[in-house]
């Protein structure tokens, strides 16, 4: 037998029960005995001039008392010359089926360059996808001098030609690259789109996208000019695949605030599809997205909230917090609203308002980590007590200025999602082993 470039392929049997016998051109032959009745196993050795492989054949001998092939004789046909494909594909494809959510770039292989090579090479795992490089790379560029809430596309463009020239000069981010030949990449939905969260995982350098169009134009300059492109040797390679934005279903109009609708999420979608082909060309990346998050699909979506619930965290009476809180109202506003009932994804349990009713009203002084999630700001006075409708629930910045997205108002007086705040300080009291169910607690500080 002959292999398709022409060398000559030689068969050997290895070992397995003596009655079959392998020839040199692969051809089986034998006949079984009643002892040999049920699975045997056989190694077989298959060489040509390039080396060596061995392989496993299992043979079932069914014995006379079987209605199937009486007379306790099995023929078998093993064609060893013939591949069988499914759409072209006829290995497993480790390099898409087994691999880490995780870049060469990833920092955290730092100092543990022998888990990585044990990785990659022991366990042969691929690189398979990355949706923090574009992230913090937004979170970097700042905002257009004469464009404001806009990228500054310009200094995007230097900012990519720098980080290729780091790239080739760290060697080790080479070792590895094939192993990212089949990556997914994309992005998380805070800040890169228009989520106008006024926390700061909302914000690039200094300023937020307001619209889909400005986050879809970073997105197609940085997918043009990032990475090597055919003929190039500069840089790192391009995904296969680009995921236009990363589950947005399981913050949109949740807790984790996220201010959009359906329709502007389609049309992101579709403007940086069409832009990243019509810039590339034959060189874009396959566009797929956006990824789902939530895959109980038969159990209905999510409870969301509607544009009013934002709307009603503005209070300040000036024009500019009246435009703040109507800009806020239409991004929320959907024609598909949600089926899920009202509330929060994080903290479900909650429905409209919270009934707190306790002896004596509880007043939690505590740092703002619970709302930012970043230590150092200061006091947040929390009142709880009677029986308070969450959206009326008060939380005083002792001083704190706030900006709200794209608009100049300064509001120190807002109220927050109240289920939000009851898991934080559920959480802070169970570590306290407080029991707030007896309502006999007159004051608490938390540092």
């Amino acid at each position: 037998m002959s292999e398709v470039d022409g060398d000559v392929v030689s068969f050997t049997k290895l070992s397995g029960p003596d009655w079959l016998s392998v020839a040199s051109n692969g051809g089986l032959s034998g006949t079984p005995l009643s002892g040999d009745e049920g699975l045997n196993v056989f190694s077989v050795e298959v060489s040509d001039v390039d080396g060596a492989s061995t392989g496993t054949v299992h043979i079932t001998v069914i014995g006379e008392a079987s209605p199937v092939l009486p007379g306790g004789t099995v023929n078998v046909d093993v064609n060893w010359n013939i591949e069988y494909s499914v759409n072209g594909i006829s290995d497993f494809g480790r390099e898409r089926h087994i691999t880490v959510h995780s870049a060469i770039r990833d920092p955290d292989w730092e100092g543990e360059e022998d888990k990585l090579d044990y990785l990659m090479n022991d366990l042969d795992v691929y690189f398979g996808r990355d949706n923090g490089s574009a992230t913090w790379k937004f979170q970097a560029t700042p905002e257009d001098p004469e464009r404001p809430n806009m990228a500054d596309t310009n200094w995007l463009a230097n900012f990519d030609a720098w980080w290729k020239t780091q790239y080739d000069a760290d060697l080790d981010w080479h070792r590895y690259e094939a192993r990212g030949q089949e990556m997914i990449m994309g992005h998380n939905p805070h800040p890169v789109y228009p989520t106008l969260s006024w926390y700061p995982n909302g914000f690039a350098d200094g300023w937020q996208p307001l619209d889909v169009e400005t986050s879809a134009e970073w997105i197609i300059e940085y997918m043009d000019t990032a990475f090597r492109r055919p003929g190039e040797s500069s840089g790192e390679l391009p995904p296969k695949y680009w995921e236009v934005i990363n589950e947005p279903d399981m913050e949109l109009m949740t807790g984790q605030f996220m201010v959009s609708n359906w329709e502007s999420l389609w049309e992101y979608h579709n403007l940086v599809a069409t832009g990243i082909r019509e810039r590339m060309g034959e060189d874009a990346p396959l566009i797929g997205g956006m990824t789902w998050g939530l895959h109980d699909l038969w159990q209905g979506d999510l409870p969301r909230y509607d544009g009013q619930h934002y709307y009603d965290l503005i209070y300040n009476n000036d024009p500019a917090a009246s435009n703040g809180a109507a800009f806020y109202r239409d991004a929320g506003t959907t024609a598909y609203p949600t089926d899920g009932g009202f509330g929060s994804w994080s903290s479900g349990m909650w429905s409209g308002k919270a009934s707190l009713t306790m002896p004596e009203a509880i007043w939690i002084s505590m740092r703002s980590i619970s709302m930012t999630g970043r230590r150092g700001r200061r006091r947040a006075v929390v009142p709880f007590g009677m029986e308070v409708p969450w959206k009326q629930h008060w939380i005083r910045w002792n001083g704190m200025m706030y900006t709200k997205t794209g608009f100049p108002t300064v509001n120190r007086l807002c109220c927050l999602n109240m289920e939000r705040w009851v898991v934080h300080i559920r959480r802070i009291l169970r570590r306290l082993i407080v029991d707030v169910s007896i309502g006999k607690i007159s004051s608490l500080s938390v540092p």
